[in-house]
């Protein structure tokens, strides 16, 4: 009787973790346009972030939504 209970409370345990284990892959991100900034915004913060004879001749790449 209690290996039968336990294989039940095992079957359910690996059912449960399927379960959210499915959930999980499906979770949904906000588009890529959501965490984008006007570019002129991102490079201040960029130049923002170091010292000014360090970020006037610093190389400041922006996210875009093309790839290249």
């Amino acid at each position: 009787m209690e290996k039968k209970r336990n294989q039940h409370l095992l079957l359910l345990l690996l059912i449960g973790m399927a379960v959210s284990g499915v959930m999980a892959q499906e979770a949904k991100y906000p588009p890529l346009s959501e965490y984008l900034m006007p570019q002129a915004d991102e490079v201040a913060l960029a130049k923002s972030a170091a010292p000014q004879n360090i970020s006037d001749h610093a190389m400041i790449r922006v996210f875009t939504t093309r790839r290249s």
